[in-house]
């Protein structure tokens, strides 16, 4: 990053560059990242999710009221995300695509909200272009992908959105209430409509009150303000705590008192996140963050920081930073090495938006030569390493990704065809299988999930339900059965390859068939981890039967694939 002068509409060619190369890599990162999530998305509930499917049955038996929404799931009360997850039920068939598509839209929100503070302080087009692509690259990398990939992580990164909506109103209430100005009690009440909504998104969201307050002392605000807003959170730490059953693996307090260090050790990972574990220099990155968040406290409360901006960007790494020492304190008895879980990476790159751009007026002031030569390459230095740490991840999360999208089509393939793939489940799943099974039948009673596609409705019924036979050669390839008793009794494994002909594609849904004409299972094409015209198939049978295998053409057609005798 150039420490030269930067007047009007041009500038240093590195800085050029530089502004250019992190506006592409932003750009192309939240294009592949979509592209990612929306191609490797399996219509079937992934881990906690199964969890949701509880009060789907009681809501379908009619025992599910309003109050439960509010009721605890582990430590959170996640009352908002659950109205997202109805919707999804409702109106999409629990599919899971609305779950991932508003997880996108609020780190959007998050992106912008973080790019419109920055361009209150940031008076040059050129820097303004380069951190808006650095907040875009961090935001929707990869590094993410347990929030991006999974639907019922879209609280880890709403919680966040509605903190950082509360303290944008509440900054802009401080700047009204400063100057004088009336009109800044709809602002206190938008932020404290804020702190509510992230204290009933997940746990963390209960100290967005705290924070406030905090940054009302750091502002020199009149000590009604921080009094009040103090009040207010108590009051809602107080509902929220009502008929609170305590679980989870939290230390006593005192735990933390006593041994610091650890707790130290933890925050420091936990805002060192964005390096990941392999990388093993996410605690040092903490522990800058740490004092950077400190001297942009420090410089707040000695007035040299007075604008709205910067306190927005404080107040939104401040809730961070509370969330980690939340995290801390519910989490350290699984390890340091739990805070580099992918989840924890939304709010360390948002801690990490906040802060750069916190600083980067100070390193860069808005006219002028640069005065910090020495803060401006530290600053570069870290906005370097968090883009070469996300993009890293952008170019090496794909493989696991599409090893564990393969294992959830396997999963989706042997529930429907009423079966139970444990070998697929040990890749993904840690939900007992006698849940799933018991939670699999209410699926498929409502054609819910993976059990939305038309064709699993076949299942035990003959082969004409699905419609017209195409004639010989409309596909081509190979078909192998073996029994397999870990999908349980009677389970058959069936591969081979498949295509069809009229597109040279592979094609998506593959239907199994007894001797009788009798459909016996299903299996898919086209999965990600394989080559694309390999399928895998579950069934029932028994050793030496015959089974029949048809591919769904293109055209809507079946197309006989083939038969094998179970070996």
């Amino acid at each position: 990053m150039s420490t030269s002068s930067v007047s009007g509409r041009r500038g240093p060619a590195g800085l050029i560059a530089a502004a250019v190369l992190l506006c592409a890599a932003g750009a192309g990162t939240a294009a592949f990242t979509l592209l990612t999530v929306y191609r490797l998305h399996v219509p079937l509930p992934y881990w906690d999710e199964w969890y949701t499917v509880i009060p789907f049955r009681r809501y379908a038996e009619g025992t599910y009221g309003l109050a439960d929404l509010a009721a605890q799931h582990n430590e959170h009360r996640i009352l908002f995300p659950r109205l997202f997850f109805f919707a999804d039920e409702l109106l999409f068939g629990l599919s899971g695509l609305l779950n991932a598509t508003v997880t996108l839209l609020l780190q959007a929100i998050n992106a912008a909200l973080l790019i419109a503070w920055m361009a209150r302080n940031v008076r040059s087009p050129l820097h303004r272009a380069l951190l808006s692509g650095f907040v875009v690259l961090a935001l929707f990398t990869l590094r993410q992908e347990q929030n991006f990939t999974n639907g019922f992580q879209l609280q880890f990164v709403g919680v966040f959105t509605a903190a950082a909506l509360a303290g944008s109103a509440y900054a802009a209430a401080l700047d009204r209430l400063g100057d004088g100005r009336r009109g800044s009690a709809p602002f206190f009440a938008l932020a404290a409509l804020g702190c509510t909504v992230a204290a009933y998104t997940m746990a963390n969201g209960v100290l967005a009150g705290g924070v406030l307050a905090a940054a009302a002392v750091l502002r020199r605000a009149p000590w009604r303000v921080p009094v009040a807003t103090a009040v207010l959170a108590a009051a809602l730490g107080a509902l929220f705590f009502h008929g609170y059953q305590p679980g989870g693996d939290s230390q006593p307090l005192s735990q933390a008192l006593a041994h610091p260090i650890p707790y130290l050790r933890y925050l420091a990972a936990y805002l060192g996140n964005p390096l990941g574990e392999q990388i093993g220099a996410d605690q040092w990155l903490g522990a800058a963050g740490l004092l950077l968040a400190a001297g942009a406290a420090w410089r707040t409360w000695s007035g040299r920081a007075r604008d709205g901006a910067s306190l927005k960007l404080l107040i939104l790494a401040g809730f961070v930073l509370a969330s980690a020492g939340a995290t801390a304190y519910g989490r350290i008895a699984l390890g340091t090495d739990q805070a580099t879980e992918s989840r924890y990476a939304t709010p360390a790159l948002l801690f990490w938006c906040a802060i750069v751009l916190f600083w980067f007026p100070v390193a860069f002031p808005p006219a002028g030569p640069v005065r910090r030569r020495a803060a401006a390459v530290g600053l570069g230095g870290i906005v370097a390493v968090l883009a070469a740490a996300s993009l890293f991840f952008e170019a090496t999360a794909w493989p696991a990704l599409a090893e564990r999208s393969t294992a959830l089509r396997r999963m989706s393939d042997s529930l429907v065809s009423g079966l139970y793939d444990a070998d697929a489940a040990g890749t993904y799943e840690i939900t007992p299988a006698d849940e799933i099974a018991r939670d699999a039948a209410f699926l498929r009673q409502h054609r819910l999930a993976a059990f939305a596609d038309p064709d699993t409705a076949a299942l035990g019924r003959p082969l004409a339900v699905l419609g017209r036979v195409a004639a010989p050669g409309g596909c081509a390839g190979s078909v192998s059965a073996r029994a397999d008793a870990a999908l349980g009794a009677g389970g058959v494994r069936l591969q081979g390859t498949a295509r069809d002909e009229s597109t040279r594609r592979a094609p998506r849904r593959v239907i199994v068939a007894d001797a009788a004409g009798t459909v016996v299972g299903f299996g898919s094409a086209s999965l990600p981890s394989e080559p694309s015209r390999l399928w895998w198939a579950d069934a029932r049978g028994a050793a030496g039967e015959d089974l029949q295998v048809y591919v769904r053409l293109a055209d809507g057609a079946l197309c006989r694939l083939g038969a094998a005798t179970v070996q």
